[in-house]
């Protein structure tokens, strides 16, 4: 059933059933009914219910903001009159002579109670990694304020960052809001390209980073982005680390700046804040200017009144920093309640709500997407006994929210309120929201957004129907000031009100329901969502003019057939006179999509189609093209030059899907039977079809987590078992295919190029437990040395190999391969956890034969109780009760989701599937770790210790410290599995100043 009948029909089918209803005593007890009442008294009128206050809100919106204002609890100073200086919703401006301080608002700290009070907590894929109460916060975002105004950042003046969603950007964003700048933030995963594109309008004065060296935030990279921002004075980076030399402007560490007392200025209501980016069908991105005034008090709005958070509450919406969302996550700290962060992606459902436990979070935000993957993947938090008792509601947005996600959330969730939002980047808020006083209905939101006159405008197209363009008819405060750049309001005019002039046309389909709920339709123009992403097309078009073969093209959003994703992008290309679209051509698409501009922005189809869809003055028409792929008659068929163009992309399309289900028609006709089965195993794991022979891995979307469902395949396909980290050296179905024919079980050599290099003096690194080095590659990416660096396979995981049991033999078949390689020395050896027994071992060897070994890290490496002395066990053992507190706080909850990984087939350290061989791996590797016994080693070694040991392991400082002539102690930051997965960074920083022999002071500490 095409889309928007399928949403037609759930709506008549709807029943007067609610999937929620507030108790009677929650009602009382919101602070919606609070303000009711605050409002009768201020007003001598009955308010009766919510809906009464919506229509109280509308009709006379400037008595309902400035009630608001009263209510709400602002710090503000000036007059509050006049309310709004125009009925006129494009030219209106709100509270002119007001001013106020976003920051101040956002921490206030009146007493010491108010200042212990919780901010923010911080968390990645691994757990929680940084804590701040309001007083902590302060005093970070004050120092920054100051760095700011000591590099000469002046009110109006541009702040863009380049951040992980961590408290670093919290303090980026809070600070640039202090000294009055102008703040846009992007996250890393974002190309050079789409990056200049955006920061490049505004001319930025200050370039923020979370780090330098680590992925996303490589030196390379970044000094690309300096180079193209030629109005940057300075680079702020906001994590401690290693500063290359080379970049055209100075780069600052904020750790550096000063702490001060901070002043908090006052600005006007109207002073810019924001700078979102918002992408149309044509153009550059615009860049959407966002004041203060009306960002603060319609997010305060939503929080208190929609929403019913207060203080003691915690709100945990899942985004990034290049989404409107981490801006209106952030304003919820003038509520009083704290926020959540999580920073990296999220590959299990148990990433998310574990945290949602955990930290026994009230107000959980996140996606249909997020809740189709939990779904799929049979994940129920009722079911597996998730803590969600504190857990008042549950918000999604970034794409429609089906009636059947409703029904999932309550058989899995439970009794919570389903609260769907919707509104966007161009009002930095909500259109429709939630509302803590009314019932829930499965597919509809709740109501729409208080003080906002939200209507469906039926175009003569649709007449008859109920669903309409989304328009608000009358002034509201957070409609942005503008569009940055267009001082004559040209391109703001256009955008927003040249098609429905007098009022906002937002670009999305609503329906407004009899009880006054609404339902989303989706955009009404070509912007695209894709899992949740909004995707501008004149991205994908201006990267693909630099095609000489295509012509013209035309991305499209369609519902994907059979596949459990909401949607997927279609890109149709019109061909240049004597080329034709091949394998090889849809490979080099999909490589310029992702490296200059994202991976989302990958289309899972391409195909080539005679003319593009337009209207008489020559517009393209995405949305022709769209209703045609969804199998409905366009709308504006009439408006269209070439309407048989439609059937034919329809047709193309369904042939292309047709051809994907048997994927050996597409290949070359040298193509042999190995390739194609191939073939087939690579596009059902990548999920997209055709591949090329010749199609690299990981430019076409793939990652180091599917090598292991891949080569699972590959393994039942074929009976042949590969290393994962043969993807390294054999990324495409060719190269792939010569390994498959040399079927000679002893070519498999035990050492794996994790990182190019000069072969001549290269890095070895020998793994834990697991044994695989695939897992070792996020740490070599983060080594900046001109040596290669090969990992260590342990034997074990290939046909006819058995593992081995005694750190020595492991120790022994290693030397071979690395003499093999290396014949003399000096030798650089690296090991983690088992890996660093090892790789000792192989030094002792080393310099008993005369060979020199240059460098020597043992990272984490833990030995058995045994290797204690009688008095150093004692002391452990006494220390193990201090550790027992954390172990229920951390520990314990870490070994659960272990022992669930484990049940699951997944390695708790490599998140890789596991098969018969790596088990017996991982199981032989704790037998060897038993038996061995260290002895002495004469030469220098550097122990990378974790510094957060667990609550029922020993620390193995005091055995090296005995044993080791010269040993260097540097504490590494996390626990022990932290350090090569989301503290890698810091670990690779360590790792480099010592490798190169300029540890900095405070990295080297000697125990």
């Amino acid at each position: 059933m095409p889309e928007l009948a399928r949403d037609r029909a759930a709506a008549t089918a709807a029943t007067n059933v609610p999937m929620f209803t507030p108790s009677a005593e929650a009602i009382a007890g919101s602070q919606l009914t609070a303000f009711a009442r605050f409002c009768e008294t201020k007003i001598n009128q009955s308010i009766r219910d919510s809906n009464e206050l919506y229509k109280l809100s509308i009709e006379n919106f400037r008595l309902f903001w400035q009630l608001f204002l009263a209510f709400s609890g602002l710090r503000w100073e000036g007059d509050a009159s006049p309310v709004c200086t125009s009925d006129d919703v494009e030219t209106a401006s709100f509270f002119p002579n007001l001013r106020l301080s976003y920051r101040e608002n956002l921490l206030v700290c009146e007493t010491l109670e108010d200042s212990q009070l919780p901010a923010l907590a911080s968390f990645n894929r691994t757990g929680l990694t940084e804590r701040l109460n309001r007083g902590e916060l302060r005093q970070r975002v004050d120092a920054f304020a100051g760095g700011l105004t000591m590099l000469g950042v002046d009110p109006g003046d541009r702040v863009v960052g380049v951040l992980r969603n961590n408290a670093g950007a919290v303090v980026a964003g809070l600070g640039s809001a202090t000294v009055g700048a102008i703040f846009s933030s992007a996250s890393p995963e974002m190309g050079i390209f789409g990056l200049l594109t955006r920061f490049g309008q505004l001319e930025p004065n200050v370039l923020v980073v979370t780090s330098i060296g680590t992925p996303g935030f490589e030196v390379d990279r970044l000094r690309a982005l300096t180079q193209g921002l030629l109005s940057l004075r300075a680079v702020v980076v906001l994590e401690d680390c290693f500063i290359p030399s080379g970049f055209s402007v100075p780069i600052y560490r904020a750790s550096e700046f000063p702490a001060r007392c901070g002043e908090c200025r006052r600005y006007p209501f109207n002073h810019p804040l924001f700078i979102l980016f918002t992408s149309g069908t044509t153009g550059p991105p615009k860049c959407i200017v966002h004041g203060a005034g009306g960002t603060l008090l319609e997010h305060l709005k939503e929080h208190v009144l929609h929403g019913d958070l207060r203080r003691g509450d915690k709100l945990f919406f899942h985004t990034s920093t290049a989404w409107m969302m981490w801006n209106w996550q952030l304003s919820a700290l003038a509520t009083g309640a704290e926020i959540v962060l999580y920073d990296g992606p999220v590959i299990d459902p148990d990433d998310l709500w574990r945290i949602v436990a955990e930290e026994q979070v009230t107000a959980f935000g996140t996606s249909p997407a997020f809740l189709r993957m939990c779904e799929v993947a049979g994940y129920s938090p009722q079911r597996l006994g998730i803590d969600l008792r504190r857990l008042r509601s549950l918000l999604s947005t970034g794409a429609i929210l089906y009636d059947d996600q409703y029904h999932w959330v309550r058989k899995n969730v439970g009794a919570v309120p389903v609260q769907s939002i919707s509104g966007g980047t161009d009002i930095v808020g909500c259109l429709v929201l939630g509302n803590p006083n009314l019932p829930v209905y499965a597919g509809e939101s709740q109501c729409r957004s208080f003080g906002l006159d939200v209507r469906a405008f039926v175009s003569p197209e649709r007449a008859g129907g109920s669903v309409g363009d989304l328009i608000c008819a009358k002034p509201f405060p957070s409609r942005p000031l503008g569009i940055y750049g267009d001082a004559a309001g040209e391109r703001f005019h256009r955008a927003y009100f040249s098609e429905h002039p007098g009022v906002w046309t937002h670009g999305d389909l609503i329906e407004i329901t009899p009880r006054g709920s609404a339902r989303m339709h989706g955009r009404s123009d070509g912007v695209l969502n894709i899992h949740g992403i909004r995707i501008g097309p004149a991205e994908i078009y201006r990267i693909l003019a630099s095609f000489p073969e295509i012509q013209e093209s035309m991305v499209v959003e369609q519902a994907t057939p059979g596949a459990i994703t909401d949607s997927r992008m279609v890109l149709l290309v019109v061909m240049s006179v004597g080329h034709s679209l091949d394998p090889r051509l849809r490979a080099r698409i999909r490589t310029a999509l992702a490296e200059h501009a994202s991976p989302a922005h990958i289309p899972s189809v391409i195909v080539d189609i005679p003319e593009i869809p337009v209207t008489h003055s020559g517009k393209h028409s995405e949305r022709a093209a769209t209703e045609a792929l969804k199998g409905n008659e366009a709308a504006n068929l009439s408006a269209l030059r070439n309407p048989e163009s439609l059937k034919e992309i329809a047709a193309r399309v369904a042939a292309y899907d047709a051809r994907a289900a048997a994927p050996s028609s597409v290949l070359t006709v040298n193509a042999t039977t190995l390739e194609k089965e191939l073939t087939r195993i690579w596009e059902r794991v990548l999920g997209i079809s055709p591949i090329g022979l010749h199609d690299n891995f990981f430019k076409i979307g793939g990652t180091s987590l599917l090598t292991a469902p891949l080569f699972q395949q590959v393994a039942v396909r074929f009976g042949r078992r590969l290393p994962l980290s043969t993807i390294l050296h054999a990324p495409t179905i060719s190269s792939l295919a010569a390994l498959l024919r040399d079927d000679r079980g002893e070519r498999w050599d035990l050492l794996e190029l994790l990182k190019p290099g000069d072969t001549q003096s290269p890095i070895f690194i020998a793994p834990g437990l697991f044994g695989e080095p695939l897992g070792l590659r996020p740490l070599a990416q983060h080594l900046e040395t001109n040596h290669a660096i090969y990992g260590l396979r342990a034997c074990g995981l290939m046909d006819g190999e058995q593992p081995l049991d005694r750190v020595e033999d492991i120790a022994q078949i290693h030397l071979t391969s690395i003499r093999a390689l290396q014949s003399r020395g000096p030798y650089s050896l690296l090991g983690f956890s088992l890996g660093g027994a090892v790789v000792l071992e192989i030094a002792r060897t080393l310099v008993n034969a005369g060979e020199r070994v240059e460098f020597l890290g043992l990272i984490d490496a833990q030995l058995d109780w045994a290797c204690l002395l009688r008095r150093e066990r004692i002391a452990q053992a006494l220390l193990l009760p201090l550790r027992w507190p954390r172990a229920i706080t951390l520990d314990l909850p870490r070994n659960l989701r272990r022992f669930v990984n484990e049940r699951r087939g997944r390695h708790a350290v490599t998140g890789l599937w596991r098969d018969e061989h790596a088990r017996r791996v991982t199981a032989a590797g704790p037998r060897a770790q038993h038996c061995y016994r260290p002895q002495s080693f004469p030469g220098a070694v550097v122990y990378f210790r974790a510094s957060i040991q667990g609550a029922f392991q020993h620390d193995s400082t005091a055995v090296w410290t005995r044993l080791v002539s010269d040993l260097t102690v540097r504490t590494a930051p996390g626990h022990h599995e932290e350090l090569i997965r989301s503290r890698v960074h810091e670990l690779g920083r360590m790792l480099t100043l010592s490798l190169n022999g300029t540890a900095q002071v405070g990295n080297k500490l000697k125990e």
